[in-house]
């Protein structure tokens, strides 16, 4: 419930910051937005780093792999430039999502069997304001979503054991950087944007005993590239295709250990969209 109120909210604060510029002249698109990525999620590197503290309290060792994952987020998109084309709103709303990432581990001969289910969700919205001709600044905010449930399996002299785990991370992330844009050909635009971000993590781990933990991770710097090519086959149509490359970091602490680890989210891959322009 907390993750479509969240859902809602954006798309209605997105709506609202658009309303001072209805009124007045200008361009309009609309469209679908994706990302098909590679993703290394900090969420699950930091819980296999916290299970294998939780092995090692118990005269255990854990040897573990992770694999990076990949899938695709996409949805709706829309933007708005006023008709001087010195400001540009924009809101990509990618609510569909399918990741999968493989985790593997053994600790004092026993191999432990994993089931891993992932759904992440990305909010990324953006004002624009074109500083030179080929050049513009921007300041934005994005919204990531993930929730993972985590179950392991193993046999031991006593049986076989299954631990469940579910874990919630919702990441507040102002952005600023800047853009660059260069027509190529008439319908060709090239496009480059470099930008810094401050991620601010919430982290929530319910345990196999049905206790949840608040996890309090720290804040931290990261950064987004994006280079682009935009072909406009028609009046009405942007065809974009590009490659986005995401990352920061997750430093915390599990209310159980005494270890602080730190683990790295990155994301990249191809981005995709079509518009439509009014």
């Amino acid at each position: 419930m907390k993750k479509y109120v969240l859902i809602m909210g954006a798309l209605i604060a997105g709506i609202l910051a658009f309303c001072p510029v209805i009124s007045s002249a200008g361009t309009y698109m609309v469209g679908i937005k994706g990302w098909y990525a590679t993703w290394d999620s900090a969420v699950l590197d930091w819980f296999d780093k916290d299970l294998a503290a939780g092995f090692r309290a118990n005269g255990l060792v854990l040897k573990s792999s992770t694999d990076p994952g990949s899938g695709y987020l996409t949805g709706p998109f829309m933007s708005y430039q006023t008709d001087d084309g010195q400001w540009a709103f924009s809101l990509a709303a990618m609510v569909f999502s399918s990741f999968s990432q493989d985790w593997a581990g053994s600790a004092s001969g026993m191999n432990i069997a994993s089931d891993l289910e992932i759904d992440r969700i990305d909010f990324d919205f953006a004002v624009n304001y074109s500083l030179l001709k080929y050049m513009k600044i921007f300041v934005g905010y994005k919204h990531q979503i993930v929730d993972m449930d985590f179950l392991l399996s193993y046999d031991t002299m006593m049986g076989r054991r299954q631990f469940k785990y579910k874990l919630e991370s919702t990441v507040y992330i102002p952005t600023a950087g800047v853009g660059f844009v260069y027509p190529a050909y008439e319908k060709l635009v090239l496009g480059l944007q470099l930008g810094v971000l401050y991620s601010i993590p919430e982290l929530k781990m319910t345990n196999s005993a049905n206790e949840t933990f608040d996890i309090w991770p720290r804040p931290s710097l990261g950064f987004n590239g994006e280079a682009s090519l935009n072909y406009q086959p028609t009046s009405n149509w942007i065809l974009q295709l590009g490659y986005r490359y995401q990352i920061f970091q997750l430093e915390a602490r599990s209310p159980e250990r005494w270890e602080e680890t730190k683990s790295n989210d990155i994301t990249h891959g191809f981005i995709f969209s079509a518009v439509y322009v009014f």
